[in-house]
């Protein structure tokens, strides 16, 4: 799937990486990357368990991986979007919401019509735009205040 970037005339490629391919061991990097070392973390086997039942997304501009996210089937009809990840360099260009797009078609695609996440304090407006619901108190998750939010996917015509 390609996608226009914003700030440019790149193609933001966004591709499903099986679990334990090359692409989807770049997924790990970029999230580790993004999200865990700069809060002094790192992934536990525990924390990568699920892997195998998720789907893996990977953003590339050029070839070069700059984005990625993890998409986990919950009960039926219900997803939650995880893990979104954009290296610094990339942010604005449109990286994400290719990456949020990708998700919710193979959302669809898999019976999904509902999808949730938990969204940092700092990526709040950026899921309003894609049209997300916040639902309920924010949270405080690894340290950080997140909201839970959700939206209800609507099949293309």
């Amino acid at each position: 799937m390609s996608y226009p970037a914003s700030h440019n005339h790149d193609t933001v490629d966004v591709t499903l990486a099986s679990y334990g391919s090359e692409l989807y061991w770049k997924t790990i990097e970029i999230r580790r990357k993004v999200l865990r070392l700069p809060l002094g973390l790192d992934f536990t086997d525990a924390d990568l368990r699920d892997d195998p039942a998720n789907h893996h997304f990977l953003a590339t501009v050029h070839n070069v991986a700059v984005g990625a996210l993890v998409l986990v089937p919950e009960t039926q009809g219900c997803g939650k979007i995880r893990q979104v990840a954009v290296l610094d360099d990339y942010r604005g260009a449109g990286i994400g919401k290719a990456l949020m797009e990708a998700a919710h078609k193979q959302a669809l695609q898999l019976g999904m019509y509902y999808v949730h996440l938990h969204a940092r304090i700092t990526a709040i407006e950026f899921y309003l735009r894609l049209g997300y619901q916040r639902r309920g108190e924010m949270f405080d998750e690894i340290g950080i205040l997140h909201q839970d939010m959700f939206l209800e996917l609507k099949p293309q015509r």
